[in-house]
């Protein structure tokens, strides 16, 4: 807080305002990469299954990098607008008035999207992830720093109006970032017709690596069903067991 403090006071008299919005913007998304609770989004999307929420599973997984800067480049920009907002002597209402109505109308469009919808949720909680134990003190302190230095009435409660802005905005960049990468995912299906042999070169889409799509396969399905799907097993494998009356892209017992 004491740096964030300081740069907040020092930085708008010593540097034009470009600069400072440059130093604002860098500090927002240095903040958000540096922050537990983006890790903990990572970690969870191994608990996805890729039929079932395929553009969820890509952005948790081989995506998540580019997650992780959708999110903070969306803290980013709030930092900038927090600073024009104080340099400006601004209403923190005209902003939640603009920000609020887009975040519902874009969520709406992402309901009525079979692959965004599952993404609409990850992208709201970004908002509670970027207000933790590393982006908080220094985003307030900052906005502290700059009001004091500029004259601002509000002072102490300055930052709080910081804090607003950067819960609000990674939920737009990340839902821009979810309708960029949707061309990119598979519709969500059953995991029968996922895994069909057809699909392969669409699944892999989802994955880093061939050898992440063959771990992943492996461990989702029957070695005989996964064989199939990953061309190992060839056509009569698939025949034989579908004439045995077993679903080859089920494990044993599976129903």
């Amino acid at each position: 807080m004491p740096i964030g403090e300081e740069a907040g006071l020092r930085l708008p008299r010593a540097v034009p305002l470009t600069l400072l919005l440059l130093f604002a913007f860098i500090l927002g998304v240095a903040a958000t990469v540096a922050e537990p609770a983006v890790g903990i989004l990572k970690i969870l999307g191994s608990s996805v299954e890729a039929w079932e929420a395929p553009l969820l599973f890509m952005m948790l997984n081989s995506r998540s990098g580019g997650l992780v800067a959708a999110i903070s480049v969306g803290v980013g920009i709030a930092m900038v607008f927090g600073v024009l907002r104080y340099f400006f002597r601004l209403s923190l209402k005209p902003f939640l008035y603009i920000i609020i109505p887009i975040l519902l109308l874009v969520s709406v469009a992402a309901h009525f999207d079979r692959k965004m919808v599952h993404i609409i949720s990850l992208a709201w909680d970004t908002g509670g992830v970027t207000t933790g134990p590393v982006t908080v003190p220094l985003i307030m302190a900052m906005g502290i720093g700059i009001s004091r230095s500029i004259g601002g009435e509000d002072k102490g409660m300055a930052g709080f109006g910081m804090i607003t802005l950067a819960s609000a905005f990674p939920i737009l960049t990340v839902l821009i970032y979810g309708f960029v990468s949707a061309p990119s995912a598979p519709f969500p299906a059953s995991r029968a017709d996922f895994f069909a042999p057809s699909q392969r070169e669409t699944v892999r889409r989802l994955f880093s690596s061939d050898a992440d799509m063959e771990q992943y396969v492996r461990t989702r399905l029957s070695r005989d069903a996964a064989d199939l799907f990953l061309g190992a097993g060839g056509n009569g494998a698939g025949e034989a067991q579908g004439g045995a009356g077993g679903n080859p892209l089920l494990p044993d017992g599976d129903l």
